[in-house]
């Protein structure tokens, strides 16, 4: 079976905690990372190796969006 591929949107407080449960996951990949801060959205993603943009206008195929705002 092939993990799951996640997309972050919201590198704040809570998006990092859920990026934190992904990384405990065998499961799952966090594969993007969505911030209007480019780099909070780095530091979320780094541990992950996941591409990261501003705008979701540039999303990858993914199979679950994970929204972390406010």
């Amino acid at each position: 079976m092939q993990n799951i591929k996640v997309a972050l949107v919201g590198a704040g407080f809570m998006g990092r905690m859920h990026g934190q449960v992904y990384s405990a996951l065998e499961s799952v990949d966090l594969v993007h990372v969505v911030d209007k801060d480019l780099e909070r959205a780095r530091s979320v993603a780094a541990p992950h190796g996941a591409s990261v943009s501003t705008t979701l206008d540039d999303l990858p195929e993914v199979d679950v969006v994970d929204v972390c705002l406010p």
